[in-house]
């Protein structure tokens, strides 16, 4: 009879591949699309600068003189003109020299940069160079006719007035030039800023429109990063039910590594005693009986001498199989080292208990392992049992029972003893 292949040793729950959280694989797509959301809010920033700098040109050419003082300032130069030329021949005619002088001197007086009027009048109309030279001219000549006017008497302001009225056409003449320059200065002033306010509209339409498709860029981003936001917070869900997920795993696998023998999935030394300690305090609250057995392999040194440990291993599971199938579900059973187990029963007292270790034993004993070599490997145990009394600590009854399993393996080994004389009076009873 062969050996049958062995059964993996108990291993803790562990954790699949699709427990592990997983970053998510868009992080570099992601950043460009920031990146890109960056430049077009610095465009549109721009745009709206360019905006304000092309209003506030349209605003200061706006704001600036188009001629229109000048074209005033001519035209009132043409009519005091006329009127001078008008009194001057009435003057030359023997009649109104008072009146000539007046005009005279006012017409150079308005013409004289000295006055704030007509130093406002000639910085526009020496702005214009086509009436620049004409102007100094007319000046120079009414101030030169005004001062032999002041000066002399009223047959040389006759004079005056003679040589003035001979130069009326001239003078006419003089003041229509000026006139006609400030004319063509002021419409081509006025079509430039036309022209210019025209261009700065024209920017302002194409600033306009890259303002309206950054703004229709920027609402469909938005939408799409609503749209990635809720998608990525459904995905950290997602991780986050992993992640809590996998601790939950890693703790039942802490716990379990904790407190589960690895070679048989029984509780180790240390679950056994903690769970044990709870059964006694329940024994103590409500009295119930409970009864205890240590269990130990015999010669179990010999067959892993004799076979190796992986047959050691193999016989300790069988017996593992043989005490779990045979005890109660409600019993505890652990594995205290080695080939030692323990296991507590509650609600059982000594009759019970020792059914149940004979039935134990017998079942061990009728165990067969098969070998690749020679026939099949059996076993027997030997078992110690103690039953809890009033106020007697959990240290106290597995040490009663240890003391039982040392009398049973020091006899002749594949038996049952309980501690002290309850198993003479039991079967006196019997």
């Amino acid at each position: 009879m062969t050996l049958p292949p062995s059964p993996p040793p108990a291993q803790p729950p562990g954790l699949s591949q699709d427990d592990a959280w997983q970053a998510p694989a868009d992080v570099p797509r992601q950043r460009g699309l920031a990146i890109a959301l960056a430049a077009l809010l610095g465009a549109m920033v721009l745009l709206i600068i360019m905006a304000g700098a092309t209003l506030y040109d349209q605003a200061r050419t706006t704001s600036q003189p188009n001629g229109d003082d000048a074209a005033f300032y001519s035209y009132r130069l043409v009519s005091q003109v006329n009127g001078l030329a008008t009194a001057a021949n009435r003057a030359a005619g023997g009649a109104d020299a008072r009146d000539f002088t007046q005009r005279l001197q006012a017409l150079s007086t308005f013409i004289n940069p000295g006055t704030a009027e007509s130093a406002a009048g000639l910085a526009l109309l020496r702005a214009i160079p086509a009436a620049d030279h004409d102007l100094i001219g007319l000046d120079d000549q009414l101030r030169t006719w005004r001062d032999t006017a002041e000066m002399r008497d009223e047959m040389h302001v006759r004079q005056v007035a003679m040589e003035v009225s001979a130069r009326a056409e001239e003078l006419r003449s003089v003041a229509d030039r000026i006139a006609n320059a400030v004319q063509r200065e002021q419409s081509a002033i006025t079509h430039g800023n036309q022209a210019h306010l025209a261009q700065g509209f024209r920017h302002l339409e194409w600033i306009l429109a890259g303002l309206i498709a950054g703004t229709v860029i920027l609402a469909i981003w938005l939408l799409v990063l609503n749209r990635h936001a809720r998608h990525f917070n459904q995905r950290m869900a997602q991780a986050n039910a992993r992640l809590e997920s996998a601790v939950a795993h890693r703790t039942r696998q802490l716990v379990w590594l904790a407190n589960t023998d690895p070679l048989t999935g029984l509780k180790n030394r240390r679950a056994f005693m903690e769970t044990a300690e709870a059964q006694i305090l329940q024994c103590r609250r409500y009295p119930h009986p409970l009864a205890a057995l240590l269990i130990d392999i015999d010669h179990f040194k010999s067959i892993n001498d004799r076979y190796g440990h992986h047959v050691g291993d193999q016989a300790i599971r069988r017996v593992t199989d043989t005490i779990t199938n045979t005890l109660r579900d409600s019993d505890i059973i652990g594995r205290f080292g080695g080939e030692e187990f323990a296991a507590l029963m509650p609600h059982t007292d000594l009759p019970a208990a020792l059914v149940a270790a004979e039935r134990l034993r017998q079942a061990v004993a009728g165990m067969k392992i098969g070998l690749l070599e020679g026939g099949p490997l059996s076993m027997t145990i030997s078992i110690g049992l103690a039953v809890h009394e009033p106020g007697l600590s959990l240290d106290t009854l597995l040490m009663r029972a240890d003391m039982a399993l040392y009398r049973a393996k020091s006899g002749s080994r594949n038996r049952v003893e309980v501690y002290g004389s309850e198993r003479e009076e039991i079967a006196q009873q019997q």
